[in-house]
């Protein structure tokens, strides 16, 4: 920064000036996808996205988004001049979508543990992470499934339902009495 300054001062004659610098201070400014993240600097919240940062001295700073729902996501960012620098985080979901199908369809649906409907079934904002899927449909061997999901996925589990061995018991008037024919 240039300081001009005039003086009354006669020739050969020394003056002393104070003259205070102010430090040269970058500016970023900071969006999200998507918008409204909070947005951290060096750990100190900044507020929601998007956000004008004119109040860091040129240097390096860790920036941090957070949203409900998606992953946090952090960069380093270096001012290192005045000239404006754009930042932008693409937040990824923190969830997955499952779909899940089987054969027969209508078959009962509980995920890890508890009910959610009936084949073919869409789970949407299911955490990541490791699951089971139970299928039960009367007349049929239940089945579990595990699937593992990653944020953001979208998956598709399929089970074919197995059907139980059928039972006959015969009852016969009088008591032992042979068939003459039987199909079954």
């Amino acid at each position: 920064r240039r300081v001009l300054f005039r003086s009354d001062l006669p020739p050969g004659d020394r003056a002393t000036a104070e003259i205070k610098l102010e430090p040269v201070r970058g500016l970023a400014l900071v969006h999200t996808i998507p918008a409204g993240a909070r947005i951290s600097v060096d750990g100190s919240d900044r507020g929601p996205a998007p956000v004008l940062l004119t109040d860091l001295p040129l240097g390096t700073y860790e920036l941090k988004a957070e949203a409900l729902g998606f992953l946090p996501r952090t960069v380093s960012l270096t001012l290192d001049s005045r000239q404006p620098r754009k930042v932008q985080f693409d937040l990824q979901s923190s969830t997955a979508t499952l779909t899940i199908r089987s054969e027969p369809e209508g078959a009962g649906v509980s995920f890890d543990g508890a009910p959610r409907g009936l084949t073919s079934l869409v789970m949407e904002n299911v955490p990541s992470g490791g699951h089971t899927a139970e299928l039960t449909l009367a007349g049929h061997a239940p089945q579990k499934l595990p699937v593992t999901l990653e944020p953001g996925q979208t998956d598709t589990i399929s089970a074919i339902l197995q059907p139980l061995p059928a039972r006959l018991r015969v009852v016969s008037v009088p008591e032992k009495a042979l068939p003459v024919s039987a199909t079954v």
